[in-house]
């Protein structure tokens, strides 16, 4: 990620929509490079989707490897997530959910995200990202350089996650999610408030999981979507 964040590499990975997404503009699928900063943010964001972007950089000297590694997490939090699905439809949670979630799956794309957020200059400690529900039927938290991470339980309160551990992943469920079961609470809302001291650059690495498309899905997320962004709002860290 220092790499190709560095002034010399950002021109190599234009920031671009891929995908199209019948959920509408807010929830399309895009690959690149881009610097973000909305909600007084600072970090760069690396968006990878297996066979979008341009094969020869895999090639590349300076990029092969880098992107290599994202071609295997691809294999891997797509495993997970068809191993997720089935369990999800053979458990009690099955009669939560309209459809069939291995049918979800099994027509599905993951995006996954490399994260630089930049050092802080201040003896406060950073929102690196405020609380959100993301797109996504689900997320694979792979890990990070420091802790912070939070989730929300479906009461409002607050779980904290050890993203330190390589052996540990956290998977937690997304606007998509809700979308499947009809249910606001359903989506897990998170956001980041780092304990990295003053001048550190924080890493993260994450998976989202984006599910073959029902109209049924579509309508009702359309329909909710302010209600679940009133909900991410209310929420502090």
């Amino acid at each position: 990620m220092k790499t190709i964040t560095d002034k010399d590499g950002r021109g190599d990975f234009p920031f671009r929509t891929f995908h199209r997404e019948a959920y509408g503009p807010k929830y399309d699928q895009e690959v690149g490079l881009k610097h973000e900063t909305r909600d007084g943010e600072n970090k760069w964001v690396f968006q990878f989707i297996r066979h979008a972007d341009n094969p020869a950089l895999f090639n590349h000297s300076e990029y092969g490897a880098f992107l290599c590694a994202f071609a295997d997490i691809d294999s891997m939090a797509c495993n997970i997530s068809l191993a997720l699905a089935e369990a999800l439809d053979e458990s009690s949670y099955r009669d939560l959910y309209i459809g069939s979630m291995r049918e979800r799956a099994e027509g599905g794309r993951c995006v996954h995200r490399g994260l630089r957020y930049l050092a802080v200059h201040s003896e406060q400690a950073p929102h690196d990202a405020y609380p959100h529900g993301d797109r996504s039927l689900w997320s694979i938290h792979l890990g990070s350089s420091h802790n912070g991470l939070v989730l929300f339980s479906r009461e409002g309160g607050q779980v904290a996650t050890n993203e330190l551990d390589n052996g540990l992943i956290t998977v937690f469920l997304g606007r998509k999610f809700a979308a499947a079961t009809r249910d606001t609470t359903m989506c897990c809302p998170h956001g980041v408030k780092t304990d990295r001291a003053i001048r550190e650059d924080r890493y993260a690495f994450v998976s989202f999981f984006h599910p073959a498309v029902l109209a049924s899905d579509v309508e009702w997320l359309a329909a909710n979507d302010d209600a679940l962004k009133a909900y991410e709002h209310s929420l502090t860290i």
